[in-house]
């Protein structure tokens, strides 16, 4: 069963600590992570079929701010 992290805030707010301890959880499901951004009507969607705690692509994003509401 894999997991669902959601945040909706009247204010933008830096999301970075709370993915990082919400991918720790990837060695409880390993098949991949998913990160979707909403900003006004666009989205964004970033994912990758690897155990979230292995990619080097996210280990990469997270150390760029990811703000979001």
């Amino acid at each position: 069963m894999c997991e669902l992290f959601g945040v909706c805030a009247k204010k933008s707010g830096r999301m970075n600590e709370y993915l990082k301890a919400f991918y720790s959880h990837s060695n409880k499901h390993p098949h991949g992570w998913g990160l979707a951004l909403l900003e006004g009507n666009e989205v964004s969607i970033e994912k990758e079929p690897a155990q979230a705690s292995k990619s080097c692509y996210l280990k990469e994003r997270l150390t760029s701010t990811i703000d979001s509401r």
